[in-house]
């Protein structure tokens, strides 16, 4: 089933400046709708409440979430794609190439 482009994005990281690069880049490529969370109990809170179009979090993050919802079959997990890349370019490159493929 392909994503819905007007479904929000999940942006998991600990770091606010890692956030904001995020939101920044999310909104060049036209992301009206980014949600946040600093850690990933925040973030399984809210993929319990909301579908999200794709979820951008830390290596942490990714191996956290991946874990709960293996035990949990109502998450509703959405595609994750890394957020580690060398400089907002790449970053940049990296969210546009997996926004296209979803």
């Amino acid at each position: 089933m392909a994503a819905d482009a007007a479904e929000p994005i999940l942006v998991v990281d600990q770091a606010d400046l890692t956030v904001r690069i995020a939101r920044g880049v999310l909104a060049q490529l036209g992301v009206a709708q980014v949600d946040e969370a600093s850690t990933s109990g925040a973030a399984l809170h809210k993929l319990k409440a909301r579908r999200y179009r794709a979820i951008l979090a830390d290596g942490g993050a990714q191996a956290e979430l991946v874990r709960a919802a293996a035990c949990d079959p109502a998450l509703r997990l959405a595609p994750i794609i890394p957020l580690q890349a060398r400089g907002v370019e790449g970053l940049k490159a990296r969210l546009s190439r997996a926004l296209e493929a979803l």
